[in-house]
């Protein structure tokens, strides 16, 4: 790793300043502008929410209902997507929600360092210029937007678990 306080960035550094494949910021280089960026976001939450689908996998793969699916001579593709899988989504569905509204707050972040005009980049803007209002409407935006995310979190819990009906 390199010395000094970029040792996290290394990676990036490597594609894009030193082997020049990927653009260090901007968006007119197509999709190849899109994989930095991305990558930031998406390793940010993933972690946590593969620790959490493991963890709530191998707690449901114990309970009774697995155990008779398995005596009754199930396929473990079919025990694991109808059983298993099924019934730990409701933790993940509920981490994945909440961590789509930390994404909405780190694009902010990630659009102002990749040069990505957004939302984020507005805000920005917006804040310098001591624009009030347009900050007021993007942060009402904002909230609209991980608003939208838990209604659409709780309609899934009903679809995916019958018993969450109302």
């Amino acid at each position: 790793m390199p010395p000094g306080n970029c040792s996290r960035l290394w990676p990036f550094l490597l594609f894009s300043v030193q082997l020049h494949w990927l653009p260090a910021s901007g968006n007119d280089q197509g999709i190849k502008s899109l994989i930095m960026p991305s990558i930031v976001l998406a390793l940010f939450g993933a972690p946590q929410i593969i620790r959490l689908l493991r963890t709530s996998l191998a707690s449901v793969m114990n309970l009774d209902f697995v155990r008779t699916a398995k005596a009754k001579g199930q396929t473990r593709a079919k025990i694991m997507f109808f059983h298993v899988f099924r019934n730990a989504l409701i933790p993940f569905i509920t981490i994945v929600g909440m961590q789509m509204g930390i994404l909405l707050g780190g694009s902010v972040i990630t659009e102002t360092v990749f040069g990505w005009p957004g939302l984020g980049q507005a805000m920005v803007q917006a804040i310098d210029n001591r624009d009030y209002p347009v900050v007021q409407a993007g942060i009402l935006l904002s909230a609209f937007f991980i608003m939208a995310i838990n209604l659409i979190v709780d309609v899934l819990y009903a679809v995916i678990d019958p018993r969450i009906r109302y």
